[in-house]
């Protein structure tokens, strides 16, 4: 990106590097992670759920990743409720971090079931789902679980309690970005958040009595 910048291109973005080093070459158009996973969390919370995990890849890496981890955390901190460690993964990083027998593996190293789990994404949701019910495990009656996306594809019916992204006005919105850019170049590079909406599914909904 550097290199197209030095000869002149305009970047545009939908995501961004976390640290505070990593200045923006572009504009940045991207979903609001923090609020909507907040909000997930505090549904959780709001059942009386207090062993809360989280499960992502690359939340020290990426922004919009970083942002869903951050609404986890603060949810969490406004309750009141203290943190799990074993629980808590925000930064799963391996090649083969997506594949069913890595779940597997992940839903075996838990001493303990947690109540529930936000995930990052909702293909995050889906794999641990897999995973949970080769064991017996139900969801959400045993584990409640959230996403992010509202992927139709990654949804199993759909299911999952997730953030709708509607990708198609996110790219809306970044050609209006190009667009208003094409006419403001020595104007001051922008972030732009995209709110996501919360959608409450039965995999968060745990059965009373």
């Amino acid at each position: 990106m550097q290199k197209l910048v030095n000869l002149g291109y305009r970047i545009f973005q939908l995501d961004h590097y976390c640290g505070i080093e990593q200045r923006p070459m572009g504009d940045i158009v991207r979903v609001d992670g923090v609020q909507p996973v907040s909000l997930l969390t505090s549904h959780l919370i709001e059942q009386g759920m207090m062993r809360i995990g989280f499960l992502s890849e690359h939340s020290s890496t990426y922004e919009s990743m970083h942002d869903r981890y951050v609404g986890f955390l603060a949810a969490m901190e406004q309750a009141g409720i203290p943190l799990e460690e074993d629980l808590v993964r925000p930064n799963m990083e391996s090649d083969h971090f997506y594949y069913p027998e890595n779940f597997d593996k992940i839903v075996a190293s838990y001493d303990t079931l947690p109540e529930a789990i936000v995930c990052g994404n909702d293909m995050i949701a889906k794999r641990l789902t897999e995973s949970f019910r080769k064991i017996g495990v139900r969801v959400p009656e045993d584990v409640a679980l959230t996403g992010f996306d509202d992927d139709e594809d990654r949804m199993l019916y759909p299911f999952f309690s997730t953030v709708h992204v509607d990708t198609k006005w996110l790219g809306r919105r970044m050609v209006h970005e190009f667009l208003w850019r094409e006419e403001h170049p020595e104007a001051p590079k922008e972030r732009i958040l995209v709110s996501g909406e919360v959608v409450v599914r039965r995999s968060s909904c745990k059965r009373q009595g």
